[in-house]
């Protein structure tokens, strides 16, 4: 929201009558978000076939396709919509998620408990990746309930405290622009 671009989404985002009174092309900078987001989708898509080396429409069609694409809105969620850092945290945990699994019930005793106990048996047994959506499920289920902002959220006064500002868990509220500048006015 530094920049005009973003202050204009940002009072797009908020009313758009009200954003097109003050001058704001709306029509503009919606098509500008359209074409953004789908570039960097089809980014994403490359990228994705890139590292598949092979892709197919069917890829999202089939039940495993079906939960990649909800991973991707449970990384989202849990990361914190809105929020690039949290996102970009949540992303590389639920990536990493089903390595660190392998690593875990690789070790001798966390082994010898998932075999002898059924629950944990079934669900880390023949489908591994189980436990991944178990705990992406039981994550997403925390967020929505207790943590609203989600990842980044939590993240936001260690991020702050990192570009120099002063370490504070609940920031006092800001006075001048700043304060309105994220109002939710209605026309």
């Amino acid at each position: 929201t530094v920049s005009k671009t973003g202050r204009a989404l940002l009072a797009i985002k908020e009313n758009e009558r009200v954003a097109e009174a003050f001058g704001i092309g709306v029509t503009t900078y919606k098509l500008l978000a359209f074409a953004l987001s789908g570039a960097i989708a089809g980014l994403a898509g490359g990228l994705y076939a890139f590292r598949g080396e092979l892709f197919s429409d069917k890829d999202f069609q089939d039940p495993q396709g079906f939960t990649l694409a909800l991973l991707f809105v449970v990384m989202c969620v849990v990361g914190g919509l809105g929020n690039r850092l949290g996102v970009v945290v949540a992303g590389a945990f639920f990536g990493l998620l089903g390595q660190l699994l392998d690593k875990l019930f690789a070790v001798g005793w966390v082994h010898d408990a998932v075999v002898h106990v059924p629950v944990l048996n079934g669900y880390y047994g023949p489908r591994k990746e189980a436990l991944a959506s178990l705990i992406g499920a039981l994550l997403l289920l925390q967020t929505l309930l207790f943590n609203r902002g989600g990842l980044g959220a939590q993240l936001a006064p260690v991020s702050r405290w990192m570009t120099g500002h002063r370490f504070e868990l609940h920031p006092s509220a800001e006075s001048g622009p700043a304060a309105v500048e994220g109002s939710s006015v209605r026309a």
